[in-house]
């Protein structure tokens, strides 16, 4: 079996690039369902595009 080594730079550089994408997916989901609340809540008029 090969032994993956916990600290090469493609494997750390991934592990990272793959946290950052989780959490601005995150963001981007939290965003969107605040705006929906405030927008259901008619704190915010909805838009009409």
């Amino acid at each position: 079996m090969a032994q993956i080594k916990p600290n090469h730079p493609n494997t750390v550089e991934r592990i990272k690039a793959v946290r950052v994408g989780f959490s601005l997916d995150w963001w981007s989901v939290i965003a969107a369902i605040a705006l929906a609340l405030l927008v259901l809540s008619g704190l915010l008029p909805a838009i009409t595009w």
